[in-house]
């Protein structure tokens, strides 16, 4: 009876700081939303994308290209559904619909804040293929789909490690780690491609963050 309490009230704590962290994480998405509507990191999201690209060799535009082809809306929507379908929760619906939730307020924010991306010189995509979601295209880039799909699945991993109590603790910092390096790799490969802005991309990843964190109440 102990350790049932003991565990309920753990439950409870790590609910609570979950949807602390999300409720900040969401408002700092509206903040931060707000300043690229006023322009704020024009200069900034220049100069960084010019010496991203200055500092990495062009050897990674192929590579980076590939990479990015992982946060399409198609691969990202199946690795979701893949992930819940393992689960077998029937709240992962809710898990679902807050994911689709997220890319919905990243379309109303490309629609609603003029936020031109890249020009066409910093362009560094090389692969010859996309898949059909990438036509869609609003004319402004904030905040970053990529960055909002590949934040909102990674953070979602990341609960069901350190939710999980069949992985032994070193298996649970390998795997966070490896998780880490993947959405940072592909925030990064969306700048140094010249496809978004870094305050694009730092808008994706709150957005997504803050969506994921909500969801991992459902689990």
């Amino acid at each position: 009876m102990k350790t049932s309490s003991i565990r309920k009230t753990q439950d409870k704590n790590f609910k609570f700081l979950i949807l602390l962290s999300g409720s900040i994480t969401l408002i700092l998405f509206l903040i931060f939303s707000v300043l690229a509507y006023i322009d704020l990191f024009t200069s900034f999201d220049f100069n960084t994308t010019l010496k991203l690209q200055e500092i990495i060799p062009r050897t990674y535009d192929t590579p980076f290209s590939l990479f990015s082809l992982l946060g399409s809306f198609e691969v990202t929507a199946f690795i979701l559904v893949f992930l819940l379908f393992l689960l077998k929760k029937a709240r992962g619906v809710y898990v679902l619909c807050l994911f689709f939730l997220a890319i919905g307020i990243e379309v109303l924010g490309k629609t609603l804040i003029d936020h031109p991306g890249p020009p066409l010189f910093f362009l560094r995509y090389n692969f010859p293929f996309n898949f059909p979601s990438s036509a869609v295209d609003t004319g402004s880039s904030f905040p970053s789909g990529h960055s909002t799909r590949t934040a909102f699945i990674g953070v979602f991993a990341l609960i069901l490690i350190l939710k999980s109590q069949k992985l032994s603790r070193n298996q649970r910092i390998l795997m966070s780690f490896v998780i880490l390096l993947i959405v940072l790799t592909m925030l990064v490969s969306r700048v140094y491609l010249g496809e978004h802005w870094v305050s694009d991309v730092m808008g994706g990843f709150l957005l997504g963050t803050g969506f994921s964190l909500v969801a991992g109440l459902f689990l």
